[in-house]
Order: structure tokens, then C-alpha cells, then sequence
């Protein structure tokens, strides 16, 4: 396969898994963000199944997993009336800690050094 140069426009999850993947693939790859360097943004990130599957074909998983906390369900209700508006349990897709959801707080000090 021909090697491509190809632009990603975002430093965010699916911006970095996609720039490794064609990287590794034998691409040259671009990655444009807007901030000059990686910084707390205010808020957390939670990983769904599939992007945790991502992660897993990249070999990043494992480190991953020691960086946040396994989710089984979530649940979101109406602040007004307390209905349920969200419910969903990861339970059904397996025991696996692949199908679970990985919460990774904006806190971490830590740099992530993947392999």
C-alpha cells in the first residue's frame, strides 16, 4: 500500500487512537490541535466499550485501565422529578473488563507513556 500524508484536526481520544493507527500503518501523519500542550480541560473522560476496544488493538489498554476506574452502569435522572431518563448496565455484554467503561478523571498528574 502507497504511504499517505494525511491531517487530523484534534488531540482528543479519537483524534490520537486514529493518527496511531495510520501511523503504524506506514502513514505520515499531521496532528493539529489548537492548544500548544496538553492541559486539564475542567472535566472528565469516560470511555465507552468501543472505544476501550480501540485502545485494547492498540495495545494501550492495560495502561489505561491503571489510569482510571471501572463503570458497570450509569444511570441519569431528571433533576426536576427524579424520573429515570438513562439507564445502562455494561453487564450484558460480558464479564470481560473490556466491555466495561473506564472513567479517566482530568486530574490525573501523571503522563500517560504508552507504549
Amino acid at each position: 500500500m502507497k504511504s499517505l500524508d494525511i491531517a487530523i484536526a484534534g488531540a482528543g481520544p479519537g483524534g490520537l487512537a486514529a493518527a496511531l493507527f495510520l501511523s503504524r500503518a506506514g502513514h505520515r501523519v499531521r496532528l493539529v490541535e489548537r492548544f500548544d500542550r496538553p492541559q486539564p480541560v475542567g472535566s472528565g473522560l469516560m470511555l465507552q466499550p468501543t472505544g476501550l476496544a480501540a485502545l485494547q488493538a492498540l495495545g494501550l489498554y492495560p495502561a489505561m485501565r491503571q489510569l482510571g476506574a471501572p463503570i458497570d452502569r450509569l444511570v441519569g435522572t431528571d433533576a426536576k422529578s427524579g424520573r429515570t431518563v438513562l439507564e445502562v448496565g455494561y453487564g450484558p455484554l460480558g464479564a470481560r473488563p473490556l466491555y466495561l467503561g473506564a472513567k479517566v478523571e482530568q486530574s490525573v498528574r501523571r503522563p500517560f507513556s504508552g507504549p
